[in-house]
C-alpha cells in the first residue's frame, strides 16, 4: 500500500507467499511499485519505502552468506529502485545492531539510499562472528526531512541515547 503524510510519499511492501522468511514479491506487486515510484519521480522529493526483508549485499546483515533472508526477486527489485534516486529504502529482518559496519548504503549510480532498521525487540551484533551474535536492546531511527537533505538519526531506545555511528545525512 502507499499513503501520503504531509506531502511525502510512503510505500510499504510485503511478501505475498510464505517462503521461510524470504520476501516474495509478485510481478503484479513489482509493477505496481514501479508505477507508484514513476508517478512522483519528477518532484525530487523523497519517497520512503519499507519492506521487512533486505536487499542482498547492501547493508549490515544483508550478506547472503550470513544466512539471513532477503527478497526472492532481488534482481527485479534492484532494477526498479535503481531508477529512483529519491527513494529511501528501510529494511531489516536480520535485527543487525545499528552500531554495525554499513548500516547505511549511500546512494550511488546503482542504488538509492538504503537503511538497515535493526529492531525494537532484540538485536544481532557483528563484532565477533560473521553470522552475528545475540544482543539485548531496542533500536530504530528518527527521520527529519529538510528541503535540501534528510537526517536519519539512529536511536538506542533502551538507553534513551543517540547512536552517533548511525546518524546520517541522506541527500536525494
Amino acid at each position: 500500500f502507499d499513503t501520503w503524510i504531509n506531502d511525502y510519499h510512503f510505500i510499504t511492501l510485503n511478501t505475498e507467499q510464505d517462503l521461510k522468511d524470504n520476501a516474495y514479491l509478485s510481478n503484479e506487486q513489482l509493477s505496481w511499485f514501479d508505477h507508484k515510484l514513476a508517478e512522483y519521480k519528477k518532484e525530487n522529493k523523497p519517497v520512503f519505502v519499507y519492506l521487512h526483508q533486505t536487499l542482498y549485499n547492501t547493508v549490515a546483515g544483508s550478506l547472503k552468506n550470513q544466512g539471513w533472508n532477503g527478497i526472492t526477486q532481488d534482481e527485479q527489485f534492484r532494477n526498479i529502485i535503481s531508477k529512483y534516486k529519491n527513494v529511501l529504502f528501510f529494511n531489516g529482518h536480520s535485527h543487525w545492531d545499528l552500531n554495525s559496519y554499513q548500516t547505511m548504503y549511500t546512494k550511488d549510480d546503482n542504488l538509492p539510499n538504503i537503511f538497515n532498521t535493526a529492531s525494537v525487540a532484540y538485536l544481532w551484533s557483528s563484532y565477533y562472528l560473521n553470522t552475528g551474535e545475540y544482543l539485548k536492546g531496542s533500536q530504530g531511527y528518527y527521520v527529519e526531512v529538510y528541503e535540501d537533505k534528510i537526517l536519519v538519526l539512529g536511536r538506542d531506545f533502551t538507553n534513551s541515547k543517540w547512536i552517533p555511528s548511525a546518524c546520517f545525512i541522506a541527500n536525494i
